[in-house]
């Protein structure tokens, strides 16, 4: 007797409950009472570049991280006020 090959429809069911990838991890928009600080990959999202051109700009001195051992954090009034001037 051949079986029918079992389908995949749990599989699918839990691909479509997901959210996107680039949905999940987006970090909150602007608008908080609270301070927030961002990782490089975060400030990225937010100013719509790559994680090299936020190192270019760091390197540049263009926007200033606040630096947590090796990390770069950005605060929320830092990436502001470079939206602001419009580098």
């Amino acid at each position: 007797m051949i079986r029918p090959k079992p389908r995949r429809a749990k599989a699918a069911a839990k691909r479509a409950a997901k959210p996107e990838r680039a949905q999940q991890h987006r970090p909150q928009h602007f608008g908080s009472d609270v301070p927030q600080a961002f990782t490089l990959a975060e400030a990225a999202i937010l100013l719509s570049v790559s994680k090299p051109t936020m190192r270019r700009l760091i390197k540049r001195e263009l926007i200033n991280p606040i630096r947590v051992l090796r990390h770069f954090l950005f605060s929320d009034e830092e990436l502001r006020r470079f939206l602001r001037e419009g580098q």
